[in-house]
């Protein structure tokens, strides 16, 4: 999981992985707290970087897929282009306004 943001108020209504309590934490490390309880079986690598050109393909080494999950079309065109280049399978996972 890849994300350089800290979870803001404005997240709260949309974003169900953080809470009240996570504002201004980074927003990958409240995710991945979230999700270990659901799972604690899952293993989770959480980054806080900007995904870019220049980096995306080393954040994208060794995955088997990419979830797109961006709030922002020139990142994921960034995603795709490395799922593409690399074979891999690309899945959108943000929904318009949720």
């Amino acid at each position: 999981m890849v994300d350089h943001d800290h979870v803001a108020l404005s997240n709260l209504n949309r974003q169900v992985l953080h809470w009240e309590e996570d504002v201004g934490r980074k927003k990958v490390e409240s995710a991945r707290a979230k999700l270990g309880r659901l799972n604690p079986a899952v293993e989770i690598e959480a980054i806080a970087e900007t995904i870019t050109e220049d980096n995306v393909s080393g954040l994208a080494r060794g995955c088997d897929v990419i979830v797109d999950a961006m709030d922002n079309l020139p990142t994921r065109y960034v995603l795709n282009r490395c799922a593409f280049e690399n074979g891999l399978p690309f899945f959108h996972g943000a929904v318009k306004r949720f």
